[in-house]
């Protein structure tokens, strides 16, 4: 610092004094203080920024696999999806919005707004008759508006013949998007269900004028008609049932099985001397015989004081048909011969 012969201070040039000396000194070490204090906060703030950009890479990173992720996931996804922004811009679709609607994937790259996307439906008839661009502004403002009222509404492509469930969703920044699933199958099923119940219907109708007619022809024959199934339960007989077993219409209406006729019949003593339960129990037994299928035999019911001739046939189920004549008069004729 200090030079020879009329030496001065290298510092502050000057004579050496001791006291200018070390002030110049103190100030330079403060200075290299600060510079160090600086050249660490530069490098911890260098630190820290290196840090915070790794961090944005990560996250960065992590978007990516993300949107990735979310792309593969829309593109696969086995319905179209439609996104337009608030102005009604196309955003994307994904590859189902072409099958699901059967576009061409070409034509449909080329629809830049939902009214163009509408359009693509109107040239091909899939609105109905009439000019396509006018077709695509009506179906685009009803669309829109039962989607936006109803959430989920049917589309029915009328060229294609293929039926679409369209659902809107509706983002925080007023775009939207629109799904479609292809519901062809379902409405075809309930179209069909529909077709048959009303053919079920009709038969139904047929088969009850027809058996009212049925009835009506067994009402006016003048033999006893009653059919059991192989359970025994009654599916039908005629007025004269009641007419030839002087039963009337109260105790038909708990007449509802042949158990039940052969219970009425044997309390009143119609078949016999003994106990009820045994009395029915041979009846049915005589009735529901295989053997006595298409057999025909007399029997005299004392309650009435009539003879009945009654035929007992089978049906293709097992269940029996009992039909009975009044012969009163012809047994009674062929007592007075004998």
């Amino acid at each position: 610092m200090w030079g020879e012969g009329n030496a001065t201070c290298s510092k502050c040039h000057s004579a050496p004094t001791a006291l200018k000396c070390s002030d110049a000194v103190k100030k330079d070490l403060t200075e290299l203080e600060q510079l160090r204090a600086l050249v660490v906060l530069l490098e911890s703030k260098t630190k820290a920024r290196d840090a915070e950009i790794e961090e944005l890479r990560e996250r960065c990173h992590t978007l990516t696999k993300s949107r990735k992720r979310y792309e593969a996931l829309v593109e696969n996804l086995n319905q179209s999806v439609l996104w337009f922004d608030r102005h009604l811009e196309m955003v994307r679709f994904n590859k189902q919005t072409a099958r699901i609607h059967g576009f061409d994937p070409v034509d449909l790259a080329k629809a830049k707004t939902f009214e163009e996307y509408a359009l693509l439906l109107a040239k091909r008839g899939d609105l109905g008759a009439g000019e396509p661009h006018h077709l695509a502004i009506l179906h685009a403002e009803d669309m829109l508006a039962r989607l936006r009222r109803h959430i989920t509404v049917k589309v029915h492509l009328k060229a294609q013949e293929r039926y679409l469930r369209a659902r809107y969703t509706e983002l925080p920044d007023a775009s939207f998007v629109i799904t479609h699933v292809d519901i062809t199958s379902e409405v075809l099923s309930e179209q069909q269900f529909i077709e048959a119940n009303r053919t079920a219907e009709h038969s139904t109708k047929l088969l009850e004028r027809q058996r009212n007619d049925l009835q009506t022809v067994l009402d006016n024959l003048k033999q006893s008609i009653m059919w059991y199934d192989k359970e025994g339960k009654l599916i039908l007989r005629n007025r004269q049932a009641g007419v030839i077993h002087a039963m009337d219409e109260a105790q038909l209406a708990n007449v509802n099985s042949f158990r039940d006729h052969l219970a009425v019949l044997a309390a009143r003593g119609d078949l016999g001397e003994g106990s009820v339960d045994e009395l029915i129990e041979t009846s049915w037994q005589r009735i529901f015989d295989p053997l006595e299928d298409n057999k025909t035999y007399r029997k005299y019911f004392p309650h009435s004081d009539r003879h009945l001739s009654i035929t007992v046939a089978s049906t293709p189920k097992g269940g029996r048909v009992l039909s009975e004549i009044d012969i009163t008069d012809q047994v009674k004729a062929e007592e007075e011969l004998d």
